[in-house]
């Protein structure tokens, strides 16, 4: 059992977004998503529960680690500077 509700991740899609100056809400309310709780890599990098978004398409992806209910993203290391 998942400790979000669909209501709890859509809303922090959606409040991710806004922050962003994207204030669709139509892309919070369709997006698909996926949830991996207490994610622990056999290297360093993130950890923690780890949010994939899907908007719409195969190529607006996300991935956001979830801290205190809000979402940080998560760059890949060739994209970070």
């Amino acid at each position: 059992m998942s400790k979000y509700n669909d209501k709890e991740v859509r809303k922090m899609v959606y409040d991710f977004l806004k922050s962003e100056g994207n204030d669709e809400e139509q892309f919070s309310e369709s997006c698909q998503y996926s949830i991996i709780e207490n994610y622990v890599p056999d290297c360093p990098a993130w950890c923690g529960d780890i949010l994939t978004v899907v908007y719409g398409y195969d190529e607006a992806i996300s991935n956001y680690r979830i801290v205190d209910n809000k979402l940080e993203k998560i760059i890949p290391a060739e994209y970070a500077n």
